[in-house]
């Protein structure tokens, strides 16, 4: 199986304030409620960079998919119409 790897080249100064936006666009917090006790906050156990590489991989998967079922939906859509033309003989 081959690695993938995406580099982005971006400002030093701007690096944090991407993950930042992203992370939180994505619903990522630094604290999570305590599944222990819901009236108290813990650190969140998946660190920013873990919640942006599973995000971004999880879009990426979804692309792929959508492309996938649209190509197969238009392939059954050929193969139906042509088998439709060739024995439904209308008189």
């Amino acid at each position: 199986m081959a690695t993938l790897s995406i580099s982005w080249t971006v400002p030093d100064n701007q690096v944090a304030s991407i993950k930042d936006d992203f992370a939180q666009a994505q619903g990522w917090t630094a604290n999570i409620q305590n599944p222990a006790n819901p009236t108290e906050t813990i650190p969140n156990p998946e660190s920013q960079n873990a919640f942006l590489k599973r995000n971004l991989g999880e879009y990426i998967k979804s692309v792929i998919r959508n492309k996938r079922v649209i190509e197969a939906r238009e392939a059954a859509i050929v193969a139906e119409n042509a088998s439709v033309d060739s024995s439904v003989v209308l008189t």
